[in-house]
């Protein structure tokens, strides 16, 4: 029974982002001072790691836009990275794109609501299923560079309050490495998402 009706790589991207957090805070604050946990503790934690997920989450979602240097909260530009140094076309490319994706999409309409179009175009072919991945990729990595943000305020937290359930020297460095390694990886698999989405739907034009 999946009462969620979500993968087990979908379920990984809340699970884990939430454990993470929910490990900071508790050994940072206490230290480890519990036995080991039997299988109902363990399913609780799990549990608990799901929503603390959902949490770590919204908080991503919301800063989302600084991985391409926007104000926080910001609606984010699906094209963002796409064209220019790092994109997969050179700004010269961009307006033969926007006249293939109007030619399809919407005569007159901007880039951003054509490239919308095409992707529902694509999901309703039942031909995204590369696409989907991408989307999973880039949701899990999202929150992994949520979680680790989160979990970097809670270990500097807890040191500045002389907590030391876990080693400052050790776990902000290793925590400000994996958040830019995860911010790398997002923005990587934004680009690609988005240009599989444009080549997907010219190719069903």
């Amino acid at each position: 029974m999946n009462p969620f009706g979500l993968g087990l790589y979908e379920y990984l991207s809340f699970i884990l982002p939430g454990g993470l957090v929910l490990f900071t805070a508790l050994i940072g604050f206490r230290g480890w001072t519990w036995a080991e946990p039997g299988a109902s503790a363990l399913a609780g934690l799990v549990a608990a790691a799901f929503v603390i997920g959902q949490l770590v989450t919204a908080v991503a979602a919301w800063l989302e836009p600084l991985a391409w240097k926007r104000k926080p909260g910001s609606r984010q530009q699906s094209l963002d990275g796409l064209f220019g140094g790092g994109g997969y076309y050179t700004e010269a490319e961009r307006p033969e794109i926007e006249r293939l994706l109007q030619a399809g999409w919407g005569e007159g309409q901007s880039l951003q609501i054509c490239f919308d179009l095409a992707y529902t175009s694509l999901q309703q072919s039942g031909k995204d299923q590369l696409v989907q991945k991408m989307n999973q990729e880039l949701a899990f990595n999202r929150n992994m560079a949520g979680a680790t943000i989160v979990s970097f305020v809670i270990v500097a937290i807890a040191w500045i309050t002389e907590h030391d359930g876990l080693e400052p020297a050790l776990w902000l460095p290793a925590l400000a490495v994996a958040t830019g390694l995860f911010v790398y990886r997002f923005r990587r698999y934004w680009r690609r998402f988005a240009h599989n989405v444009i080549r997907g739907a010219l190719v069903l034009r």
